[in-house]
């Protein structure tokens, strides 16, 4: 896979683990092999570049939305906490799972955040809250910025007896989200961000086990302050057939792009209607079902072009996605990520060339 773009600024710091130029991603099931402790620090213009510098997590994003696209990511991990900020300006579907062995939860950052979230409406006040198995699906809208805590079960456990909460872990069974009193979320925040700038400006603080002690303790009594005095969302509403067999279209459309290029196909495959398909993906996404058929196809063109090992015709490539309009083709692409498909392929034979 190609390494990021000239335009994107990466840092990993070299003595706690060093970030190898090029960034294999495995698929979203693989196990993922980490060293610990690390830093990572990134700027990227393609959201492809997340999955690739990301430790840990297993991401599969896409974007949606015409216009280009930026992001940036800090993410700091010991093998009992890890903690991060990722900021995404794009319509973004986001699917993966959290890092393995460690809960996971998000904390927004800004007021008029746009985020649906395993079917809830999120806003700032909000803790979304990972299911025990880790499954990451939720979209994004235009200005994503998140703040994200991983702790260790036994460390929250600690936290329940340690402020004398009683039920154990059965807290957070089947929380998905949580409506919490500003003054405990405000703390949570503040503290998350604090750790955060302390150990980008004094790296060897990962190394230091009585620092990151500390940190994963004060952490999991925070969110456990918040949980115990928070509304909850749960998800255990029913799903109507509909919804059901739009969700079944979703995961057609996200993973068999290659194949089915219309709505109809689509409409086919699913047994979903048309109709149902319009209003489905219109509520889930704000765009039309064609329109997300056609951000999936061309993403796909793309991570082509990036990860070509050999010299490959855009015209091969652009085919195997469906389109066979050269010209349309090369409209969309430059629409969708502000660039030519031959400026992407040409920046993949450079880096080749350079790796050689």
């Amino acid at each position: 896979m190609a390494s990021p773009s000239s335009n994107s600024r990466s840092l990993v710091d070299s003595s706690y683990q060093h970030e190898e130029e090029q960034h294999q991603k495995p698929a979203i099931d693989a196990p993922i092999m980490t060293e610990y402790p690390f830093l990572v620090r990134h700027e990227f213009n393609n959201i492809d570049e997340l999955g690739e510098v990301g430790r840990s997590w297993n991401v599969d994003f896409r974007q949606l939305n015409r216009g280009g696209f930026h992001g940036s990511v800090i993410q700091a991990a010991t093998p009992e906490l890890q903690i991060g900020r990722v900021r995404l300006h794009g319509v973004i579907h986001q699917r993966g799972s959290t890092p393995k062995g460690l809960r996971t939860f998000a904390i927004p950052t800004i007021r008029d955040i746009d985020l649906r979230w395993r079917g809830h409406e999120v806003n700032r006040d909000c803790v979304l809250v990972f299911p025990k198995s880790g499954e990451l699906e939720s979209i994004s809208q235009l200005d994503f910025d998140m703040l994200i805590v991983s702790v260790t079960e036994d460390d929250l456990e600690a936290a329940l007896r340690r402020l004398g909460i009683p039920g154990s872990s059965a807290l957070m069974h089947g929380l998905e989200m949580v409506c919490c009193r500003e003054s405990k979320l405000g703390r949570l925040r503040r503290r998350t961000g604090e750790i955060l700038t302390e150990v980008e400006k004094d790296p060897p603080l990962l190394n230091d086990r009585d620092y990151s002690g500390r940190a994963a303790i004060k952490l999991s009594d925070l969110i456990v302050r918040a949980l115990v005095t928070a509304s909850c969302e749960h998800g255990h509403h029913r799903k109507s057939r509909q919804r059901r067999l739009v969700e079944h279209a979703i995961c057609l459309a996200h993973g068999d792009a290659q194949a089915i290029h219309s709505v109809a196909e689509l409409s086919k495959e699913s047994g979903a209607s048309v109709r149902t398909l319009r209003r489905g993906f219109q509520e889930r996404f704000g765009v039309s079902p064609k329109a997300y058929l056609l951000a999936q196809r061309l993403g796909g063109a793309r991570r082509d072009l990036r990860s070509a090992n050999q010299p490959q015709l855009i015209t091969d490539v652009a085919n195997s996605w469906g389109f066979w309009h050269m010209g349309q083709f090369a409209a969309d692409y430059r629409a969708m990520f502000q660039e030519l498909p031959s400026e992407t392929l040409r920046e993949n034979t450079e880096t080749q060339r350079r790796r050689d």
